[in-house]
């Protein structure tokens, strides 16, 4: 398993934050392009829910940041069928691919909170019953 930074703790808190921003996003219908993306977001400015995960997300170091994608994507590996890539190498993807805040990537992407248990699940990182 590898070593991750991010604590159990704040994984299971931002899992059931980023399930609560999933729920009340689905009247947005689908976000296919980053200017929707960004329009959905940008009404969500008011909402406590993605002011608090953006925030957190936002103090995480680099390291922390780019784990946190490597998890998500890992977990939606799963769901696209791929999943041959490992922790480790969506890591190495991650840091070399960042261009944007994080927390306006992790934000926009539909099922996060989905995304971010299978990844966690995936490397047995205990969840929150």
């Amino acid at each position: 398993m590898p070593e991750l930074t991010l604590s159990s703790d704040f994984l299971n808190w931002l899992v059931t934050k980023a399930h609560e921003f999933d729920v009340k996003d689905v009247s947005t219908g689908d976000a296919n392009d980053e200017d929707q993306v960004a329009s959905i977001l940008e009404d969500r400015g008011d909402d406590p829910v993605f002011e608090e995960m953006t925030t957190a997300i936002e103090d995480l170091n680099e390291r922390q940041q780019i784990e946190l994608v490597a998890l998500a994507w890992l977990g939606r590996a799963e769901e696209e069928g791929s999943g041959s890539e490992s922790f480790e190498e969506l890591f190495e993807l991650a840091r070399n691919e960042r261009v944007n805040k994080t927390s306006v990537y992790l934000l926009g992407m539909p099922l996060l909170s989905d995304y971010l248990l299978e990844g966690m699940n995936k490397l047995g990182i205990a969840e929150d019953a």
